[in-house]
């Protein structure tokens, strides 16, 4: 069974920057500021940028950053180094070895967090004066720029999901720094049509020229690969499967296994466009997990957990399926374009993009 409603704003202020991430957004922001402009600020003001910069990085607790958190764990990497402590060479080692076992950043394949982890990548590989802190960089830069080069679907101009964080799903209604991140390389991205205040996002435009000054090494190396076949990606995580499958005119991505609730909330376990329109699976306040199972070519089962516990109010849908337009339901079943979702016993709720 679906129901049927306008999409509701795809994502609160409190989502907009995690008030416990803010040393590392604004220590980066400052040292950035003091390395790049300082010489015309005058020696006062350095140094209070410098100042900051460093308390930014000594007063994050110990242990708090997982390093399976890798926007915030890359930044802090950056900044640790640049004050040089020696506290942050754990988080460093972690991230590293979580990179080289998986193959990628477990925070995974994310249309706003990608850019972020690619711009610290590129601040560790290019700026840094550490070994350790330089070949962290160039390792993580090197799997997510391999792994975008073959996910982005360059005429449809975005990447494959599915997407481990995503404020929204169709970034020609929303401004993604990953879409930001690539038209500051020169790679053609999808963009809103309309840039206002009113535009979910468009703070996020301030980015472009810090990107085109820090991440001018990405160029040609992110290089979207032209789509004449369809072509599949797998990523692994242990138990977690991620698959991206890119044709000429149509772009799906789903996984399944990810046990986690950390971000639920922004998490995409699947995803497709075409050119006729995109469809996305959303979870709810309620949801523990979602597994999306590929049964046939073209066709997903969607599965899922509720949580439990006193205080959990469980409301009559179980998972959200956000659309540019709205699918043919049948009973457990719902068909869109070339894509088939299933969902027995579960009660999907359709919003409808605006």
């Amino acid at each position: 069974m679906a129901r049927l409603r306008p999409e509701l704003a795809p994502v609160s202020r409190r989502h907009l920057v995690a008030r416990r991430d803010w040393r590392q957004f604004l220590g980066v922001i400052l040292s950035l500021v003091e390395r790049l402009y300082g010489h015309v600020l005058g020696d006062e003001m350095r140094g209070r940028l410098q100042a900051a910069v460093r308390l930014a990085a000594e007063s994050e607790p110990t242990g708090r950053i997982n390093p399976d958190y890798s926007n915030i764990a890359l930044m802090h990497a950056w900044l640790g180094g640049s004050a040089g402590l020696a506290s942050t060479a754990s988080l460093v080692n972690g991230v590293a070895t979580q990179v080289s076992r998986d193959g990628d950043i477990a925070e995974y394949n994310s249309p706003t967090y990608d850019a972020i982890s690619l711009m610290a990548s590129c601040l560790l590989a290019d700026f840094s004066t550490s070994a350790d802190l330089r070949g962290l960089g160039m390792l993580v830069r090197e799997k997510i720029a391999a792994r975008l080069s073959t996910v982005w679907h360059p005429e449809l101009a975005l990447q494959a999901g599915p997407y481990s964080r995503a404020y929204g799903l169709d970034p020609r209604l929303y401004v993604s720094l990953m879409s930001v991140l690539m038209a500051a390389i020169d790679v053609p991205a999808a963009g809103p049509n309309r840039l206002d205040n009113t535009t979910t996002h468009v703070h996020d435009l301030y980015f472009l020229p810090l990107f085109q000054r820090v991440c001018a090494s990405l160029r040609g190396v992110i290089a979207p690969r032209p789509v004449s076949a369809a072509r599949r990606h797998e990523q692994r995580f242990g138990d977690i499967v991620a698959t991206s499958v890119v044709e000429p005119g149509l772009i799906i991505g789903w996984e399944h296994g990810r046990r986690s609730r950390f971000a639920l909330d922004q998490y995409a376990p699947f995803a497709m466009y075409s050119r006729d329109g995109f469809l996305g699976v959303r979870t709810r306040a309620d949801t523990d997990w979602v597994d999306v199972v590929e049964t046939a070519p073209k066709v997903f089962e969607l599965r899922c957990a509720r949580r439990e516990g006193p205080d959990i109010k469980h409301d009559t849908a179980a998972l959200t399926v956000v659309a540019s337009k709205s699918p043919i339901t049948n009973d457990n079943e719902m068909l869109f374009g070339e894509v088939t979702l299933q969902f027995p016993g579960i009660v999907v709720e359709v919003r409808l993009a605006r």
